[in-house]
């Protein structure tokens, strides 16, 4: 899953570092069924657990909903 990815991209892009960006809702997608946030942050440090594998709670600290936002808003905080 999720983990086998990100560990995919840091040894197939030499990455120095992944972040996993817990989505606080998904705009397309029901709440209804969902795990709460901070039980789906919990589950994320559980998986990533690799030295150079990190979670972030960006998204709901600057309640950011798109994935564009998002992007836009790390790329004006880390150019």
């Amino acid at each position: 899953g999720h983990a086998h990815v990100a560990d995919t991209a840091l040894r197939a892009l030499d990455l120095d570092r992944v972040v996993w960006l817990v989505a606080p809702q998904n705009p397309l997608k029901a709440v209804e069924g969902m795990a709460a946030y901070q039980r789906r942050v919990l589950q994320a440090e559980h998986i990533a657990r690799h030295p150079q594998m990190c979670v972030s709670t960006f998204e709901a600290r600057h309640r950011l909903y798109f994935t564009l936002a998002t992007i836009c808003q790390l790329k004006t905080r880390y150019p």
